[in-house]
């Protein structure tokens, strides 16, 4: 403190400490002003006292005389008196857990991971690069880094840059207008589908003569014996149950909820709609017999073909048929058929 004075000295521009800051962060940003100012060591250890205030003032001053020798002695003592001020460091574990969500953009991502790596000090760039290429979800910018054997965290960021762009430049811009064009040159052509009849049908039916049914027109919610969990678990592997895309936000689902049938939050699998409806044709279609209440109704596929044989088959006693034309009419000729009329009306 007593060494002659630095010539033209400008006291370093930052904030002064008060105690409720990180001391490394103050001294840090004290250590890179002075270096500017290729000041000698006596003068930092004379200007430091003039970024502190407060609390941290009436410590320097009670420093015992001829006590600090060099700056690095101060910066000693200044950490470790007001080390409880310190923010907690973070390591490679907390990188570890940077991880890019289902639906979060490669920006983001990329954002979160950097804010993250600048709190872990002495940072290695290969530890760096491995906890970056584990924390991708496995789509085609991860696979592109591995086919194009990306090795370092800069040439990552390099390619992050590259694919952001592309990704930005070829997106798909939705206009109305040419939407319209596009409907009017190519009109959806309206395929005819194939008509089914199904056929609502008791357990205990005991008619005599077979009528024919019409078809179930009942929109009324069918029971099953079991939940649609259960179910679903059972069919999946038999029947292709196609889940429609959710409208929700995923900001707006219930995180704490999910449906195996969507794969997704939001709802439980026995509360999902889509699934009831679904389960509900399979019912109508006569699949879902083993899973509705016995005492309940059925589902049975109605074959056309055999009802309209049925009913050729049933005719009334007073009808009495009649062959006209061919041999018994006379003849194969129109003259033997009018001899014939002839004959008959006499």
């Amino acid at each position: 403190m007593e060494s002659p004075p630095f010539p033209k000295v400008k006291l370093p521009t930052i904030e002064r400490f008060d105690e409720t800051t990180d001391p490394d962060d103050h001294l840090s940003a004290y250590k890179h002003k002075m270096y500017v100012q290729a000041v000698d060591d006596a003068t930092r250890c004379k200007n430091f006292p003039a970024t502190l205030k407060g609390v941290a003032q009436k410590w320097f001053n009670n420093l015992p005389p001829d006590s600090v020798n060099n700056f690095t002695e101060l910066s000693i003592l200044f950490t470790s008196h007001f080390v409880a001020n310190r923010q907690k460091q973070k390591t490679i574990m907390h990188l570890d857990k940077i991880i890019q969500g289902p639906k979060e953009a490669l920006r983001s991502f990329v954002k979160r991971f950097n804010l993250e790596a600048l709190q872990i000090q002495y940072l290695n760039a290969g530890v760096a690069f491995d906890a970056f290429i584990r924390g991708l979800r496995p789509e085609s910018f991860k696979f592109e880094l591995v086919k194009k054997k990306i090795s370092t965290l800069t040439e990552a960021l390099r390619e992050v840059e590259a694919f952001i762009h592309a990704t930005e430049v070829c997106a798909e811009a939705k206009h109305p207008e040419a939407k319209k064009i596009k409907e009017t040159i190519q009109p959806k052509k309206s395929i005819p589908k194939k008509a089914e009849t199904w056929a609502v049908t008791s357990m205990t039916t005991s008619s005599k003569r077979s009528k024919r049914a019409e078809p179930a027109t009942s929109d009324e919610p069918i029971e099953f014996s079991k939940d649609q969990y259960s179910i679903l678990l059972k069919i999946k592997d038999q029947y292709e149950l196609k889940a429609p895309a959710e409208k929700t936000p995923y900001k707006n689902k219930d995180k704490r909820k999910y449906c195996h049938f969507h794969k997704d939050c939001g709802h439980e699998t026995n509360e999902c709609k889509h699934l009831k409806r679904g389960l509900e044709d399979l019912a109508h279609k006569g699949k879902m017999n083993s899973y509705l209440p016995q005492a309940g109704r059925k589902f049975q596929k109605r074959d056309n073909r055999q009802g309209r044989r049925k009913e050729d088959e049933s005719t009334d006693e007073d009808v009495v048929l009649v062959i006209s034309g061919g041999l018994a009419a006379g003849g194969p000729t129109n003259r033997d058929h009018k001899n014939y009329l002839r004959e008959l009306a006499r």
